[in-house]
């Protein structure tokens, strides 16, 4: 049913965003040339429409997702193994645009392949060793694209559908591959979605050059292993999947060439220049903390995700070269954030509890942008390294601290990858304000606790890492000035006014379920990640302000979704199930207008309602009386950006990303008695990354 909700709802995006042109080849002038009109004053030369073809080269965090339903078909760790590694990627790409006026549209189709290939190993506590890999050879995509275009050079959005190999494999002993026979042994093409934002600008008539970050996720698939049993008669069931988080950067060769004209990158440079700043936001972070020693935690023996929200602020600096439209640059930013999780982890006795705690007190980053200006805004991508400090700990009898004497305390800087896009815009001579979304992926690192022994004859493998999607506004001083101008914020105000509308789309959704006193689920005992596509769909309404080329407004929405997993767990005839029926959001949008098209960012808070449940003996749901159940309204956080056109005086269409992170809750069940003596504690949570395609009235 997921996969069909993908299909659909990814189709139906690509086909409208390629298709969307030729309705608003359709348009007629307006009355009278004074009232703001839908089709006044853009270029109708389509510099971009054609055939291209060309090759990119990039990085990506890659997550290989390897899920034991059955708990002993992996033995240890019994829960969800995520194995994150940073990998290169390269490839072709071919596509066609099709131009009307400001708005772009095409489809593009590429092939990657990539170096993710990771090999672990884990347990050692009963003298045996285990291994676990988890490869991705090759991908590919197929997307539509939208965006707005300024001269020589557009931003735009794009999403569509993914297939990749996926090979996954465990072993006894020896270190396994997919290419003979192993314990554990899968291989298959499986299908996912892909969106994602990027620049593109012409470097000569026939050349343009691109940056643009993707994410891809390929959707799980369950095997079971003994498939001549049933699970509840032996049988081992083992979900796997993949996600990554990409940056790329390309070039593509234009069959026809492009009308490219040189002089229409003489401008002022009104951008050009050094800047300093400042910001501040909130960011959903991930501490993770991987049990690969399969006694280091206790238990739960498998992957463990602190998620929390928290503040962020910190300051920044950069540099800009402006081309015409074009805007290049480099930013170093250095941010404290709030993130510092301590959770009740395990129960090693009766009446003792254990603590594990995940903190990140810093990152700092070094970036570049790539954007398109319009009079005093710009909208812009941007990528580059990222490293942070990260500290993890676990305790028994007492919270634990990076700084003292605990079973387990490890305290680093690492390394990471950095990806996101944002909004620009000058205040006056001398200030800019901007709002940006990024991705931050602080890679793993593995520690050995005891290390005097092998892993083994008893030393314990524990990997730590972090994740984080934020959302920062700042706030920046240009040392030289800019040649501001406020008569080019003077518009007509095209964008001004109330909407309504309606969407549709297609999600990759993720129930976290992490079971922190072990024996609440019995086994599994870790993270239970259900992932999932569904459709969704719903309403909206808003208001926008046009100020020149910036367009500043407010949106909420309401969507019902079709997120509704439900599996088996172990071999007693265990059931989990996770659901998310609604959502709405209330989000802030800034962007950038040119014509009848507008590119923006957005950010705000989320609301939905989570349901998890867990049985035993018969499939569960959330309605009736289940060995645990639970059905909640959560906020959360949600950040993206999208494209908007005009293809009439009253309506728009538009196409857009967003992330959603419903934010973890604690729960303990059987609440009459306190953790320490029996109480089961389970943390429920959900994210999301989402493509809609929306239909706007203006009034």
């Amino acid at each position: 049913m997921g996969t069909r909700f993908l299909c659909t709802g990814s189709v139906a995006f690509g086909l409208m965003l390629a298709t969307a042109g030729p309705v608003i080849a359709q348009q007629v002038p307006g009355s009278n040339g004074q009232t703001p009109s839908w089709n006044s004053d853009y270029d109708t030369s389509e510099i971009w429409t054609g055939f291209y073809g060309g090759f990119h080269a990039g990085a990506g965090a890659f997550s290989g997702r390897t899920l034991d339903w059955g708990d002993d078909a992996l033995d240890d760790p019994d829960g969800d193994v995520n194995q994150e590694a940073a990998a290169a990627l390269g490839g072709v790409q071919a596509g066609y645009n099709w131009q009307f006026g400001t708005l772009i549209t095409g489809i593009e189709a590429d092939f990657s392949a990539t170096g993710f290939a990771e090999n672990r190993f884990f347990g050692g506590g009963n003298g045996t060793d285990y291994f676990v890999k988890a490869d991705m050879p090759w991908m590919a995509t197929v997307r539509g694209r939208m965006g707005l275009a300024s001269g020589n050079t557009m931003a735009y959005v794009t999403a569509g559908l993914a297939i990749a190999q996926l090979e996954h494999c465990a072993n006894d002993n020896a270190p396994c591959s997919t290419d003979n026979s192993q314990n554990i042994k899968w291989d298959e093409v499986r299908p996912g979605i892909v969106a994602g934002a990027g620049v593109e600008t012409r470097l000569n008539q026939n050349w343009s050059l691109k940056g643009e970050y993707l994410y891809v996720n390929i959707i799980d698939t369950a095997v079971v292993y003994d498939d001549t049993s049933d699970i509840a008669d032996g049988g081992e069931q083992v979900s796997f999947g993949n996600q990554s988080h990409q940056v790329r950067l390309g070039v593509n060769y234009h069959i026809d060439g492009l009308p490219y004209e040189p002089g229409d990158t003489a401008s002022n440079n009104p951008w050009t220049g050094l800047y300093l700043g400042a910001h501040a936001g909130v960011g959903a972070f991930s501490g993770r903390a991987l049990d690969w020693g399969e006694d280091a935690f206790d238990d739960p023996t498998g992957d463990l995700n602190l998620v929390a929200a928290a503040a962020l602020g910190g300051v920044q600096a950069g540099y800009n070269w402006q081309f015409g439209a074009l805007i290049t640059g480099i930013e170093a930013d250095f941010t404290a954030t709030g993130f510092a999780e301590n959770e009740n982890s395990f129960e090693p006795d009766d009446d003792i509890i254990g603590l594990v705690e995940a903190n990140m007190p810093w990152m700092a980053t070094v970036r570049a942008r790539m954007g398109l200006a319009s009079g005093n805004t710009m909208a812009y991508v941007t990528a580059g390294l990222a490293v942070a400090q990260l500290e993890h700990c676990a305790n028994f009898d007492d919270a634990c601290s990076t700084d003292g004497d605990n079973d387990i305390s490890w305290d680093e800087i690492r390394p990471g990858i950095v990806a996101g896009a944002g909004v620009e815009t000058r205040l006056n001579h001398d200030w800019s304000l901007k709002g940006e979304y990024l991705y931050v992926n602080i890679l793993d690192t593995d520690v050995i606790y005891d290390d005097t022994e092998q892993i083994g004859a008893g030393g314990q493998q524990v990997s730590f890492g972090n994740q984080s999607h934020q959302v920062r506004v700042g706030i920046n001083y240009h040392v030289d000035g800019l040649p501001y101008e406020p008569g080019d914020t003077a518009g007509d105000n095209l964008w001004t006014g109330l909407y309504l509308g309606a969407h549709a789309g297609a999600g990759a959704f993720s129930g976290r379920a992490l079971d922190w006193a072990r024996s609440a689920f019995d086994s599994p005992d870790g993270d239970l990640n259900l992932e999932a596509a569904a459709a969704l769909g719903g309403a909206q309404a808003g208001y926008n302000w046009q100020s020149g080329a910036l367009v500043t407004g407010i949106e909420a929405d309401f969507s019902a979704t079709g997120f509704a997993e439900n599996r088996s767990m172990q071999d007693a005839n265990g059931f989990v199930e996770a659901n998310m029926p609604w959502m709405a959001t209330v989000r802030g949008r800034m962007g950038l207008a040119s014509g009848n098209t507008l590119a923006y960012v957005t950010a705000g808070l989320a609301v939905a309602q989570l349901e998890h449940c867990a049985n035993e003996d018969d499939l569960c749901s959330t309605d009736s009386n289940n060995d645990i159940a639970w059905d909640e309204v959560r906020p959360g956080i949600v950040a993206g950006a999208g494209v908007e056109t005009r293809f009439s005086q009253n309506w728009s269409f538009k196409g857009e990303y967003l992330y959603v992170n419903i934010l973890d809750t604690d729960v303990v069940y059987d609440d009459t008695q306190a953790i320490e003596i029996g109480g089961k504690q389970v943390s429920f949570g959900n994210q999301s990354h989402q493509v809609r395609v929306g239909i706007n009235r203006h009034f």
